[in-house]
Protein backbone atom coordinates (compact mmCIF):
# COMPACT_ATOMS: atom_id res chain seq x y z
CA UNK A 1 0.00 0.00 0.00
CA UNK A 2 2.84 2.62 0.82
CA UNK A 3 4.65 2.02 -2.41
CA UNK A 4 1.58 1.90 -4.07
CA UNK A 5 1.25 5.40 -2.93
CA UNK A 6 4.30 6.68 -2.80
CA UNK A 7 4.26 5.19 -6.69
CA UNK A 8 0.86 7.45 -7.37
CA UNK A 9 2.69 10.58 -5.68
CA UNK A 10 6.01 10.52 -8.09
CA UNK A 11 3.95 9.93 -10.95
CA UNK A 12 2.21 13.26 -10.26
CA UNK A 13 5.46 15.47 -9.37
CA UNK A 14 6.92 13.90 -12.39
CA UNK A 15 4.12 14.94 -14.59
CA UNK A 16 4.12 18.67 -13.29
CA UNK A 17 7.66 18.43 -14.03
CA UNK A 18 7.86 17.25 -17.46
CA UNK A 19 4.87 20.33 -18.10
CA UNK A 20 7.66 22.31 -16.72
CA UNK A 21 10.40 20.81 -19.14
CA UNK A 22 8.02 20.73 -22.04
CA UNK A 23 7.59 24.73 -21.39
CA UNK A 24 11.03 25.46 -21.59
CA UNK A 25 12.05 23.15 -24.22
CA UNK A 26 9.62 25.25 -26.38
CA UNK A 27 10.69 28.45 -25.51
CA UNK A 28 14.27 27.33 -26.14
CA UNK A 29 13.37 26.63 -29.81
CA UNK A 30 11.36 29.42 -30.37
CA UNK A 31 14.12 31.20 -29.30
CA UNK A 32 16.47 29.51 -31.74
CA UNK A 33 14.32 30.24 -34.46
CA UNK A 34 14.47 34.06 -33.24
CA UNK A 35 17.54 34.65 -32.60
CA UNK A 36 19.22 34.90 -36.09
CA UNK A 37 16.84 38.42 -35.79
CA UNK A 38 17.02 39.39 -32.98
CA UNK A 39 19.67 42.36 -31.65
CA UNK A 40 22.51 41.36 -29.59
CA UNK A 41 21.53 43.01 -26.51
CA UNK A 42 17.76 40.84 -26.79
CA UNK A 43 19.54 37.72 -28.26
CA UNK A 44 21.66 38.30 -24.92
CA UNK A 45 19.13 38.89 -22.46
CA UNK A 46 16.81 36.13 -23.66
CA UNK A 47 19.58 33.72 -23.50
CA UNK A 48 20.33 34.69 -19.93
CA UNK A 49 16.18 34.46 -19.42
CA UNK A 50 16.64 30.71 -20.94
CA UNK A 51 19.96 29.87 -18.80
CA UNK A 52 17.92 31.33 -15.69
CA UNK A 53 15.35 29.39 -16.31
CA UNK A 54 17.25 26.24 -16.87
CA UNK A 55 19.35 26.88 -13.62
CA UNK A 56 15.79 27.09 -12.00
CA UNK A 57 14.27 24.33 -13.32
CA UNK A 58 17.28 21.89 -11.78
CA UNK A 59 17.36 23.22 -8.83
CA UNK A 60 13.13 22.67 -8.34
CA UNK A 61 14.14 18.94 -9.88
CA UNK A 62 16.39 18.74 -7.08
CA UNK A 63 14.32 19.94 -4.41
CA UNK A 64 11.64 17.36 -5.74
CA UNK A 65 13.88 14.46 -5.46
CA UNK A 66 14.75 15.24 -2.04
CA UNK A 67 11.74 15.93 -0.74
CA UNK A 68 10.23 12.86 -2.77
CA UNK A 69 13.31 10.93 -1.26
CA UNK A 70 11.95 12.55 2.59
CA UNK A 71 8.57 11.31 2.45
CA UNK A 72 9.63 7.70 0.63
CA UNK A 73 11.86 7.26 3.79
CA UNK A 74 9.19 8.98 6.53
CA UNK A 75 6.58 6.63 5.04
CA UNK A 76 8.58 3.31 4.99
CA UNK A 77 10.49 3.85 8.26
CA UNK A 78 7.70 1.72 10.33
CA UNK A 79 7.94 -0.78 8.03
CA UNK A 80 11.60 -1.03 7.66
CA UNK A 81 11.28 -0.58 12.01
CA UNK A 82 9.05 -4.10 12.43
CA UNK A 83 11.02 -5.84 9.79
CA UNK A 84 14.53 -5.43 11.88
CA UNK A 85 12.15 -6.58 14.67
CA UNK A 86 11.62 -9.38 13.13
CA UNK A 87 15.29 -9.90 12.20
CA UNK A 88 16.24 -9.28 15.62
CA UNK A 89 13.53 -11.88 16.74
CA UNK A 90 15.10 -14.53 14.24
CA UNK A 91 19.02 -13.89 14.77
CA UNK A 92 18.32 -14.67 18.12
CA UNK A 93 16.27 -17.84 17.74
CA UNK A 94 18.55 -19.02 15.13
CA UNK A 95 21.81 -17.76 16.94
CA UNK A 96 23.26 -15.74 14.05
CA UNK A 97 25.38 -13.10 14.94
CA UNK A 98 25.41 -11.10 11.42
CA UNK A 99 22.43 -11.10 8.85
CA UNK A 100 23.46 -9.45 5.32
CA UNK A 101 21.04 -7.90 2.69
CA UNK A 102 21.07 -10.01 0.04
CA UNK A 103 19.92 -7.03 -2.20
CA UNK A 104 22.77 -5.13 -1.79
CA UNK A 105 25.11 -7.55 -3.42
CA UNK A 106 27.71 -7.75 -0.38
CA UNK A 107 26.73 -11.29 -0.81
CA UNK A 108 28.74 -13.83 -3.29
CA UNK A 109 27.08 -16.91 -2.33
CA UNK A 110 25.32 -18.62 0.51
CA UNK A 111 23.69 -22.14 1.35
CA UNK A 112 19.88 -21.76 1.58
CA UNK A 113 19.87 -22.87 5.17
CA UNK A 114 21.41 -19.38 6.22
CA UNK A 115 18.77 -17.35 4.11
CA UNK A 116 16.43 -16.57 6.44
CA UNK A 117 14.07 -13.65 4.06
CA UNK A 118 11.12 -16.79 3.60
CA UNK A 119 11.05 -16.58 7.74
CA UNK A 120 11.16 -13.15 7.51
CA UNK A 121 8.07 -12.96 5.30
CA UNK A 122 6.39 -15.12 7.26
CA UNK A 123 6.90 -13.68 10.60
CA UNK A 124 6.01 -10.36 8.92
CA UNK A 125 2.87 -11.64 6.95
CA UNK A 126 2.07 -13.04 10.23
CA UNK A 127 2.18 -9.94 12.49
CA UNK A 128 2.24 -6.73 10.34
CA UNK A 129 2.22 -4.43 12.82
Amino acid sequence: KVLSELKKEFQQIENRFKKKESDFVAKMKSFEKKAMILSETKRREQQQELQALSVSLQKEMQKLQTDFRQKQIAKTKPIVEKLEGHLEAIAKEKGLNLILHKAQHNVIWAHKKVDITQDLIKRFEANPS
